[in-house]
């Protein structure tokens, strides 16, 4: 074998090493494309869950922080004044259980 054909067959020795380098990269890079893609698909099923969320815990709020304190008012005057002290303990209760909401509630707002 003379010397051009030894470069010959080097050259093409090298070619396939380098190409199998460049296909190995390339395999890399589709996986590393694919991961990112992957990545921002979760993050977008993430913003919407956690919009959903903040939407349902704005709605709980509302109901134990606007709605229920008034009429849980109301129902324990008119029940103190008919003297009805069984009922003035399930308001207790659900005075109790609402504080408990808010308590619970409030954190999980506040951090989304």
């Amino acid at each position: 074998m003379n010397n051009k054909e030894l470069n010959i067959a080097l050259g093409k020795l090298f070619n396939g090493i380098e190409l199998k380098g460049e296909k190995y990269e390339f395999e890399l890079m589709e996986r590393v494309e694919s991961q990112i893609e992957k990545a921002e698909k979760k993050w977008k099923e993430a913003q919407s869950d956690l919009k959903k969320a903040k939407d349902t815990l704005d709605t709980t709020l509302t109901l134990v922080e606007i709605n229920l304190p008034p009429n849980l008012k109301n129902a324990y005057k008119a029940a103190k004044e008919l003297g009805a002290n069984e009922i003035v303990n399930k308001l207790d209760k659900i005075e109790s259980k609402r504080k408990e909401i808010v308590k619970q509630v409030m954190p999980l707002y506040k951090s989304i």
